[in-house]
């Protein structure tokens, strides 16, 4: 499970946004994840609250996790379309030229406290 070690990461990077904002005590966490990246939530939910604990200001913190759906643009008709399998192809012109515009992002959007 890769949950773990992308939540320590998450963890270093919100600690230093919290040091640096002068926040002592995290009250929420925002991820926004990409469909992609094949997240079990209830994973990294369970990771968030085992290690929170092990990082100061982090105590009363939640983890709200947003996800993004895969959306492909295709550069031939210039249709977007959100991915239904791991087919690259537009939906609509069975053109392969095309470019993954949302799905593969990983995030922190926002840390809320005081």
């Amino acid at each position: 499970m890769h949950e773990g070690a992308i939540l320590k990461s998450v963890f270093d990077i919100a600690n230093n946004s919290r040091i640096n904002a002068n926040i002592n005590d995290v009250q929420k966490v925002k991820l926004v994840v990409g469909k992609l990246h094949h997240i079990v939530f209830q994973v990294m939910q369970m990771y968030f609250n085992i290690m929170k604990f092990e990082i100061i200001g982090f105590d009363n913190a939640v983890l709200e996790i947003i996800e993004r759906e895969p959306i492909i643009r295709c550069n031939r008709c210039g249709n977007t379309v959100i991915l239904e399998e791991a087919n690259f192809t537009c939906q609509v012109c069975n053109s392969h030229d095309t470019k993954l515009v949302q799905g593969d992002e990983m995030y922190i959007e926002s840390l809320e406290g005081n």
